[in-house]
């Protein structure tokens, strides 16, 4: 019973905090396409300190180069995220950004990948690995030269994503509701 009682403070909390961040994240307030903003920047972040930082420290020679760089283009696409947040100019949007991102990280695995095959002398190389990147490569610039979706539109379908994810944990939480005993 104490399980589903957390279970049910849980889904409860989950369920509330959905639904303010999809009342905020409503078109009409304007707020959202600045949080979309900054949980791109943030979320980039996130990924130079648990990834990228761990490689800068492992590699060295030219692909010690390379991530140099693209931690270097993803400090531009951060600063240039947040700067839109005072309307100084409006350079990227979100699809944009997430282009540079795909294209700068498949670059540099195909790179790294290409550097390695070579420096071990090995015939064969992990194909399925090799296309992905090239796949991320070529969904990264068609995101930079052509965005699919625009920022109202990625706004609006995530405002949706949280109010389903709302009921869901809403219906959670009554699904696992403590009974009283009488």
């Amino acid at each position: 019973m104490k399980k589903l009682y957390r279970n049910f403070t849980f889904d409860l909390t989950i369920a509330l905090t959905a639904l303010v961040l999809g009342i905020v994240m409503l078109p009409p307030f304007g707020i959202g396409i600045y949080m979309l903003n900054i949980l791109l920047a943030a979320s980039i972040v996130v990924y130079f300190l648990v990834y990228l930082w761990d490689k800068l420290r492992v590699t060295r020679g030219s692909i010690f180069l390379l991530t140099a760089l693209e931690c270097v283009i993803y400090f531009f696409v951060i600063i240039d995220l947040i700067l839109e947040q005072f309307r100084l100019y409006d350079a990227l949007n979100v699809c944009r950004a997430l282009g540079i991102i795909l294209w700068t990280r498949g670059t540099v695995s195909a790179i790294g990948m290409y550097i390695n095959a070579i420096s071990q002398n090995r015939r064969k190389n992990n194909l399925p690995g090799f296309l992905f990147r090239i796949f991320l490569i070529c969904v990264g610039m068609y995101l930079l030269a052509n965005p699919l979706i625009n920022d109202r539109f990625l706004n609006w379908a995530i405002c949706i994503l949280f109010y389903l994810s709302a009921l869901a944990f809403g219906g959670l939480a009554l699904l696992f509701s403590p009974t009283k005993k009488k």
